[in-house]
């Protein structure tokens, strides 16, 4: 790992500024530098950003629809025996249909998939309301 510090006038603030780049190296000495974060995607990719907080609010989403249906299914029925067959249904059909997906998403087009996929869960949606 190195240090690269390079100072530079920033004029809307009128300061100096000093910006330190760390370099690192990959274990088989390659340079690292050009590589960008996670965090610097979100910061200056509008499209990713949109992407990434969508998927967040959507994740929190299923998670408050398996929460809030498990709480219906306890006090409709009152036996942890339901509830607990609710999380094994809910967590076997990913575990499932995970071996399968890994096969068509290696075959076929990433992004035409997405598509696809997409657009049957938002049927599906439609078809639960």
């Amino acid at each position: 790992m190195t240090f690269d510090s390079k100072t530079t006038y920033h004029p809307k603030a009128g300061l100096r500024v000093t910006r330190v780049a760390i370099v690192m190296m990959t274990h088989k000495g390659e340079n690292m530098e050009g590589r960008v974060g996670y965090l610097d995607l979100v910061r200056n990719n509008a499209n990713y950003r949109n992407l990434w907080f969508g998927q967040i609010v959507s994740l929190l989403g299923d998670w408050f629809n398996l929460i809030a249906s498990a709480a219906l299914i306890a006090s409709l029925t009152q036996s942890g025996l339901a509830v607990g067959g609710l999380f094994v249904i809910r967590m076997l059909a990913p575990f499932l249909v995970s071996p399968i997906a890994g096969v068509i998403a290696d075959r076929y087009n990433r992004k035409n998939l997405l598509i696809i996929t997409d657009l049957l869960n938002h049927k599906n949606r439609q078809k639960q309301i």
